[in-house]
């Protein structure tokens, strides 16, 4: 009774702080208020049916700003224009799923507001009409995409915004007609195949060039779609189309394949010299065959360097960064100016020649051995005593022979230069021509037929062309003696 006190009228029932003695004119509707939250002096309870937005109410003006300015349910109704939104898209007969599920059409907004399309009527001249119950949002220079399934695993891949029902795309012949507010937005209507694309399994798109509501009902203005979508079929719902004879599909380096993006198998589709059926060329960095498993630079000898820096890629010893290993004929580190084989110490015999020590000129293959100096002179892995060329060294001929037999009458100072004492006898005999026959040296080690000294004990010399009486004058040496004298020339008269 709204005196003040308690109850019935002054019970606020729906808690939106209003009772009906304040003027709640619903109150078990928080909704209904008698409070103008927006201040555009109406209130909800006045059929404002935004109060929170001055723009909107009951009984206002309709503007073109993307709202519902006269709370009617349609939004810029009676202010938006023939061509404001146009179809743009149609896939009236896919390939990859049923009519049923993969059929859309795509609408493109030419204005520069979001537009909300919500209580639009679509219809063709047949049977088909429909109200697009709910929002349907198609922004500023965008598009939306509307279809009988928003399921992109059932209906083909197609991003799909607005579902509708009982509206169907004929195959053959069909209208699409938009219409808002009473206002007649865009219509257009195919023949199947007359004056039309008549596609299967593609969408009739049309060309960027006729964007417009008079110019789109020109079937030369559409052609078939080219870029593939979700499961294969062709089409660009909710995206920019392509111009008309100027889609991916074209093979756009006459190559004869269509690129990857496009749904074939050119993985450089600018490229004529890359395709599936080109050779592969090694090392250019450049899959041209189009096949990854198809190595660019492949390891043929399984070194792990490819064959674009390995110098011999069918030998797994030869690679760059290998270490070089002397004597094995191989180019192993792959660098010409690394030698295989060397001479360092200059004595004419390489490592790879067998010298054992080649830092010293005097130690090489067929040197002679030194005896005493503790060093395998000759490479034959013996050293002094060990040696089968010191089983004879000069030592023991002069012991046993030349210093009891010889020395005492080859003294220096011996008109003939000959001294055999003990440190006078290996210069003055080995490499030193005789003066009795001076074409042959005393001694030439090695070869006794060639040592003039051992054919004057021997008692050949005459034979060689030598003269005088055999040596030495005090008697002849035993048969033991001169075969000494014999094997330590052999041996390479060792000093």
């Amino acid at each position: 009774d709204c005196n003040g006190s308690l109850p019935n009228k002054e019970i606020d029932n729906d808690l939106d702080g209003f009772d009906e003695c304040a003027g709640d004119c619903d109150d078990f509707d928080p909704t209904l208020e008698v409070a103008d939250l927006d201040g555009d002096g109406v209130t909800t309870c006045d059929e404002d049916c935004d109060d929170n937005d001055p723009d909107v109410a009951a009984g206002f003006a309709e503007v073109f700003d993307g709202k519902d300015n006269d709370c009617n349910g349609l939004y810029d109704d009676g202010v938006l224009m023939e061509g404001d939104v146009i179809v743009t898209e149609v896939m009236q007969n896919p390939d990859a799923v049923l009519d049923g599920a993969g059929e859309w059409f795509e609408l493109y907004n030419m204005t520069h507001i979001d537009l909300n399309l919500a209580g639009a009527e679509l219809s063709d001249i047949g049977v088909d009409a429909i109200v697009l119950d709910g929002d349907l949002i198609v922004p500023a220079g965008g598009y939306a995409v509307l279809g009988l399934n928003g399921d992109v695993a059932v209906n083909g891949g197609a991003p799909v915004t607005y579902v509708y029902e009982d509206f169907f795309l004929a195959n053959g012949g069909d209208e699409i007609v938009l219409e808002h507010g009473g206002v007649l937005l865009d219509s257009i209507g195919w023949d199947g195949g007359v004056n039309w694309p008549d596609p299967t399994g593609a969408s009739m798109s049309l060309d960027p060039g006729s964007f417009d509501a008079l110019l789109n009902d020109d079937g030369n203005a559409w052609c078939e779609a080219v870029d593939p979508f979700g499961d294969g079929d062709l089409g660009t719902p909710g995206d920019d189309n392509p111009a008309c004879g100027q889609g991916c599909a074209d093979d756009d380096d006459g190559d004869g394949f269509v690129s990857l993006a496009c749904g074939g198998d050119d993985c450089d589709d600018a490229d004529p010299a890359v395709n599936p059926d080109a050779p592969e060329t090694e090392c250019d960095q450049v899959d041209n065959d189009c096949d990854p498993a198809t190595e660019d630079d492949p390891d043929g000898d399984g070194d792990g360097v490819g064959v674009c820096t390995d110098c011999d890629d069918t030998e797994p010893a030869e690679f760059p960064g290998n270490t070089e290993v002397l004597c094995d004929e191989y180019d192993n580190d792959c660098d010409p100016a690394t030698p295989d084989d060397e001479d360092i110490d200059g004595d004419g015999v390489s490592v790879c020649d067998g010298d054992c020590d080649d830092n010293d000129a005097d130690i090489y293959p067929d040197a002679i051995e030194d005896c005493d100096d503790q060093i395998d002179n000759d490479c034959d892995g013996d050293v002094d005593d060990d040696d089968e060329d010191c089983d004879f060294p000069l030592a023991d001929v002069q012991d046993e022979v030349f210093t009891p037999n010889c020395a005492t009458c080859h003294v220096p100072g011996h008109a003939t230069g000959l001294a055999l004492d003990d440190g006078n006898s290996y210069a003055n005999t080995v490499g030193v021509p005789s003066t009795q026959l001076p074409q042959m040296d005393r001694v030439e080690p090695g070869d006794t037929s060639l040592s003039y000294l051992w054919h004057k004990v021997d008692g050949t010399h005459l034979g060689v062309g030598g003269s005088g009486a055999q040596m030495p004058l005090t008697g002849n040496l035993t048969q033991q003696q001169i075969d000494d004298i014999a094997e330590w020339i052999s041996d390479g008269a060792i000093p």
